[in-house]
Formats: C-alpha cells, sequence, structure tokens
C-alpha cells in the first residue's frame, strides 16, 4: 500500500472524485465560456485535471513499460494485460489504447 504506483492511483482517485463532486466545479459543459478562463482568474479545477491526467497517465504508462520489460526477459504471469499488449497491433489498438 505504500508503493509509489499505489500512492500515486490513489491521489489521482482523490483529484478525480474532488472534481467530479456536484457543485464543486463550474458547469463548463453547460457555459462553454469557462474554458477560456485562465488559471490566475479562477479557474483552479484546470490545474486539478492537469494534475490528475498527469499522474494518471505516468502511472499507466509506468506499468505498461514495466510489463513490456518483463515480458523482455521471458517472465510472463498469464495475466490479461500481457494477452492485450501481445495483440495489440492484431486488434488495432495504439500504445495509448493498451495503457
Amino acid at each position: 500500500m505504500s508503493t509509489k504506483e499505489v500512492v500515486d492511483f490513489f491521489h489521482s482517485e482523490e483529484l478525480i472524485q474532488k472534481l467530479q463532486d456536484p457543485g464543486s466545479q463550474p458547469p463548463v459543459d453547460l457555459i462553454p465560456v469557462l474554458k477560456y478562463v485562465p488559471e490566475w482568474m479562477g479557474a483552479t479545477w484546470k490545474s486539478l485535471v492537469k494534475e490528475a491526467r498527469e499522474l494518471r497517465w505516468r502511472l499507466f504508462y509506468g506499468l505498461l513499460g514495466e510489463l513490456e520489460e518483463r515480458n523482455k526477459k521471458g517472465e510472463y504471469n498469464g495475466s490479461c494485460m500481457e494477452l492485450i499488449n501481445a495483440r495489440a497491433d492484431e486488434w488495432k489498438l495504439s500504445r495509448k489504447m493498451v495503457a
């Protein structure tokens, strides 16, 4: 529970939950002009979204990289991700989709 990956996962989950709480952020989807408001003018949700996205993708790509390194060494555990990664070309999946 104290590994970097687990800590990053739970931190990103907290950020996403904070962003999704009803009424905690302005309704950017209903008032599109809000997406043009800069952070320094009060658009604090933008930095939260950016942080959550960066944490999540760093975690996903990091885990995928570990899986690929293990597989290069011939170490397999039969996980679903190994199958998805192995058949990504066949299924026309990008690296982002696999992650």
